[in-house]
């Protein structure tokens, strides 16, 4: 009743929804029940893994086609979605934009100098996601840590986000270990970014996900991406080009991709020069400003 309200207070031309689960639900219900001469145009985005793991739960799926056959444009996080929300009943007309479009609508360059290309400058490696959920899973990620302990000398661990699960059992690994890890909580966004311009490594493997907003940044900032080997993740980084994949559930995986990161400099010079490149092409905030603006506009006259 709230939303309906809103929307008949503000009347405007377009409702963009984020995120298919539960949010479009909340918003179909509210616009079904405003007359058709007085509903906006409807876009909806999906986001991490809505469509694509959320959607097999009970009684989800019909609400996340609902709204994919009624929106009027959809917005993807990654090209796996697009895929993902023709199959579930988006017609093809409502794809608003071949290129995916990160769930920030992407980055400001601006905020990320040119790296220092020393790599001794970074000595740091960060987690930022270190809790435990149904799609992320820190725990193997200690468990790496514990295995690739020799290579960690002359560098800080920091935990962002870390939940008491993790801070329990990083009590259980050694104090060597420990002394190396820095567990934070919630941090302001200017630190995490003074943080990814002096790493090295960016850990954020996980379950399931579609375009990290970090993993995005570390790429920006010159920190090597170590992640999953999702669909998702995938359409941005190619193991051992511009980053390196493990699984998140394999410790002894991650513990040998971590190793690689921080002694294979060839691959950070390299992998740094890339990534700035693929998000200035594909992640650059100004650039998709511009592209959803137009397509807006596109969409009102139809």
């Amino acid at each position: 009743r709230w939303l309906r309200r809103i929307i008949l207070t503000w009347k405007p031309h377009i409702v963009h929804t984020l995120r298919l689960n539960p949010e479009a639900w909340l918003t179909r219900q509210a616009l079904q029940c405003i007359s058709a001469t007085r509903r906006p145009k409807w876009v909806v985005s999906s986001w991490g893994s809505d469509i694509n793991v959320e959607i097999d739960l009970p009684g989800i799926r019909d609400h996340i086609e609902v709204a994919l056959q009624h929106c009027d444009g959809f917005i993807a996080d990654c090209r796996r979605d697009i895929g993902l929300a023709l199959a579930a009943g988006l017609a093809a007309s409502k794809v608003a934009l071949e290129d995916p479009v990160p769930v920030s609508g992407g980055l400001n360059l601006d905020d990320f100098p040119a790296a220092e290309s020393d790599h001794g400058n970074r000595n740091l490696i960060v987690i930022p996601k270190a809790y435990e959920g149904p799609y992320n899973k820190t725990v193997p990620i200690l468990e790496a840590l514990r295995l690739a302990e020799e290579a960690l000398v002359g560098y800080e661990v920091h935990l962002l986000m870390c939940s008491w699960e993790v801070e329990m059992w990083l009590r259980r690994m050694p104090e060597s270990l420990q002394r190396r890890c820095h567990c934070h909580n919630m941090l302001p966004h200017h630190e995490l970014m003074s943080m990814l311009g002096r790493a090295r490594v960016m850990i954020a493997t996980s379950l399931s996900d579609g375009t990290p907003l970090v993993m995005l940044e570390a790429m920006a900032a010159g920190a090597l991406p170590l992640m999953s080997p999702l669909d998702s993740i995938k359409e941005w980084i190619e193991d051992g080009r511009n980053g390196l994949l493990a699984p998140a559930l394999y410790s002894d995986r991650v513990a040998a991709a971590l190793r690689r990161a921080l002694t294979d400099h060839e691959l950070w010079r390299a992998a740094r020069q890339i990534n700035r490149q693929i998000v200035s092409q594909r992640a650059n905030r100004r650039r998709i400003r511009q592209q959803v603006l137009d397509y807006y506009r596109e969409l009102l006259k139809r």
